[in-house]
């Protein structure tokens, strides 16, 4: 019986081999190797442009969680919540910080800590990194989507995009690190390195 593309492993639809799949099944297999033809020139295909929009989107939420938690102790030392514990609002607090937005979160951050030039411009880059993702991203790309060369070109404007909120999430995260050090020392807990 007749084989398409070689082996059974160049293909993951088992009945496609001999023939014996259905149509559907057959066309499938047909554009997986399309697909990877295609990588293997460089053009960058729909699931992989779908993916990378998935692991900036990634980096978008560990940005606004870090944020969050950055707040949450900023308010928690402002409120004195590391020498008595106030659960309730505390438990209020991080409601709040659940609900907002990006913006939202750097406005509340900007209120209780003081960031410098850099960083405040950093941090806003990263929300138009943000906005630019989630609120025009295909809009601003169009048909791009629809040839090689215009999906490498959206791939790499996710690259850009991802670099600059995954930088973000990097320098916020080193920050909320050293707040909970701090409070950790302070409340005499020992502070044990994390490993990696």
């Amino acid at each position: 019986m007749p084989t398409l593309g070689g082996s059974r492993s160049s293909c993951n639809h088992a009945d496609v081999n001999g023939w014996r799949g259905s149509q559907g099944a057959l066309e499938a297999c047909i554009l997986r190797r399309k697909c990877e033809l295609d990588r293997t020139a460089g053009l960058a295909t729909r699931d992989e442009l779908y993916a990378k929009f998935g692991v900036t989107a990634e980096a978008v939420q560990l940005f606004e969680t870090e944020l969050g938690t950055m707040l949450l102790c900023a308010r928690a030392l402002e409120h004195g919540w590391h020498v008595e514990a106030n659960p309730d609002s505390a438990r209020k607090l991080l409601d709040n910080i659940d609900r907002s937005t990006l913006g939202r979160l750097l406005g509340g951050l900007k209120n209780c800590v003081s960031l410098d030039d850099g960083l405040t411009e950093r941090f806003a880059s990263a929300l138009k990194a943000r906005n630019r993702l989630f609120h025009g991203f295909y809009e601003s790309h169009n048909f791009k989507i629809q040839t090689d060369e215009g999906r490498n070109a959206m791939i790499a404007d996710l690259e850009a995009l991802h670099d600059e909120l995954f930088n973000a999430w990097q320098v916020a995260s080193a920050m909320t690190a050293t707040t909970i050090k701090f409070v950790l020392e302070f409340r005499g807990t020992p502070v044990h390195p994390i490993r990696a």
